[in-house]
């Protein structure tokens, strides 16, 4: 039996802390556990009211969810209490977005702890740039880019963290008349209007920029893996690199 009074005491016991006012599924537990109080109807036990929570949010705003390390480990947590045992991650193949290790699992992987907050930096980039592809194209995406040389994947990862700024003249009329051919550019092209010139020019040479500190092997991995890329992942890859 869930012990109605005294969980609502916990939870009381943090209201005005930065922890609860940042919780939006424990002000919702709370509001049931009065609801329950009032009217004498058992609440859900706590671990699937909070789980329901964050599986909303993951629908709703799976941005949002896919920022917040704390999150995403709290749902690994509760399926891991629901499961016994420590729970695979399905739903980041489902939907294709880049899980973001928290500090434990990123020293005991070898990585220096110095390096995460960029890390953490790069992925957000990584995921914002999946948000803008339709959801069945993320996973097809991911898993194209994880068969990548691993040194393509790092340079291609701090590219699209890449925000200073861009030394490179407009696109010509002819080089724009080529792109307007393609039409995951043609769209681009009407969307940014007189601006849409400069915008490919910056992409472009952020692309190459990029490129350019690999060897000629690698580049040819590049190439093939751009040249099979979905429209909605060239076009999600253009506008990030775009800025």
């Amino acid at each position: 039996m869930i012990d109605i009074d005294g969980e609502i005491a916990s939870i009381e016991a943090k209201i005005g802390t930065d922890a609860y006012i940042r919780d939006e599924g424990m002000q919702a537990r709370l509001r049931e556990l009065y609801q329950a109080q009032e009217t004498g109807a058992p609440p859900s036990p706590a671990p699937d009211r909070e789980r329901a929570d964050i599986e909303r949010i993951m629908r709703e705003d799976s941005k949002r969810y896919y920022r917040d390390e704390a999150m995403q480990q709290r749902y690994r947590d509760l399926l891991d209490d629901e499961h016994g045992t420590p729970a695979e991650a399905d739903h980041y193949d489902d939907d294709g977005f880049i899980p973001i290790p928290n500090m434990t699992d990123w020293i005991s992987s070898g990585h220096d702890p110095a390096d995460f907050g960029r890390y953490q930096k790069v992925i957000g980039a990584a995921n914002d740039l999946l948000w803008d592809m339709p959801d069945g194209e993320r996973g097809q995406f991911g898993n194209s880019f994880e068969r990548l040389p691993e040194k393509v994947r790092s340079v291609a990862l701090g590219a699209l963290n890449e925000t200073g700024p861009v030394s490179a003249s407009p696109l010509s009329e002819t080089a724009m008349a080529e792109l307007r051919q393609v039409p995951a550019y043609a769209e681009m092209i009407r969307e940014w209007g007189h601006e849409a010139p400069m915008r490919l020019a910056t992409a472009q040479e952020r692309l190459w920029r990029a490129v350019g500190r690999l060897s000629d092997t690698d580049i040819r991995s590049v190439a093939a893996w751009l040249d099979d890329l979905p429209p909605a992942a060239m076009q999600a890859l253009t506008r990030r690199l775009a800025g």
